[in-house]
């Protein structure tokens, strides 16, 4: 079973992707500052939380699917994910100039 995008990284989806439903909650989550910031810290599971679930409930609602029936496949989607960002990142940072 795949796990949506948006799920996995919500705050670099292109809502225009997801289904009509979920588009207009995951743009305001996506105005969220302050979770935004607990997203990319790396250490805290957006989905488990209080304040999404009755800001956002729609998107708690489904991501919950994901988030409980399949820990494990979202934990290791989610690090994958990740450390493709670092990768991607490093890479940029390279200068490739000649010598």
């Amino acid at each position: 079973m795949d796990i949506p995008i948006w799920v996995s990284i919500p705050f670099e989806v292109n809502v225009a992707h997801i289904e009509l439903s979920l588009q207009e909650p995951l743009i305001e989550l996506q105005s969220d500052e302050i979770m935004c910031a607990k997203f990319k810290d790396g250490k805290y599971n957006i989905w488990k939380t209080n304040h999404v679930a009755t800001k956002y409930p729609l998107l708690y609602d489904k991501a919950q699917f994901y988030v409980i029936a399949f820990p494990t496949s979202y934990l290791v989607e989610v690090g994958f994910i990740r450390v493709s960002q670092i990768l991607s990142k490093a890479r940029n940072r390279l200068d490739i100039g000649s010598h």
